[in-house]
């Protein structure tokens, strides 16, 4: 018995402490070669507000490791609102992927690279 009170308890300080954290959807990767031009395209698919919506497209070598980051704040998105991120692909680019977090809502996501027609969903 004293168990079941202590998990109940803890499931009440958990859930009644406020704290929230950021959800993360991520792209695959997509092929990118210097000066392809890639968008991340990131749409508020709630019927609420998106809070504190950021959208990041990140570069990587051949060999995985990171070759830059780009991207932007979008803030608190309505509902069909739109937050999107392009860049063009740099010297030593081999791939590229799209972060997009918020803190509240439900996003979805796409990053293409519209050079090479080629896409990946944001998960």
């Amino acid at each position: 018995m004293a168990l079941g009170v202590m998990t109940l308890a803890l499931a009440v300080v958990l859930l009644g402490s406020g704290l929230v954290e950021a959800a993360v959807i991520v792209s695959g990767a997509v092929r990118v070669d210097p000066g392809d031009s890639v968008v991340c395209i990131a749409p508020n698919g709630g019927s609420g507000t998106a809070g504190n919506v950021r959208v990041f497209i990140q570069f990587n070598q051949s060999n995985g490791e990171s070759n830059g980051l780009g991207g932007g704040i979008c803030g608190n998105l309505a509902s069909g609102q739109v937050c999107s991120s392009s860049s063009h692909g740099a010297g030593g680019d081999a791939s590229a992927h799209c972060k997009i977090t918020f803190s509240s809502g439900r996003m979805r996501g796409t990053f293409c690279n519209n050079t090479k027609s080629l896409c990946a969903d944001a998960r």
